[in-house]
């Protein structure tokens, strides 16, 4: 159920989806684009397929 969902995306250490990925760059105002020249600091995201998300950037 999406209840299921919400509550399991919402556990430490679980991995980001799509839907996830998506909806908190409409909750922090960024543009999440593919290879393409654009204005702004990037959040740089690395993609497994159909797997996970992780930053490409060093923290």
């Amino acid at each position: 159920s999406f209840d299921d969902y919400c509550l399991r995306m919402a556990r430490d250490g679980e991995w980001a989806d799509h839907v996830v990925v998506v909806a908190m760059a409409r909750i922090v105002i960024v543009w999440v684009v593919g290879q393409t020249k654009f204005q702004g600091d990037p959040i740089l995201l690395g993609h497994v397929w159909e797997s996970h998300y992780m930053s490409l950037h060093p923290i």
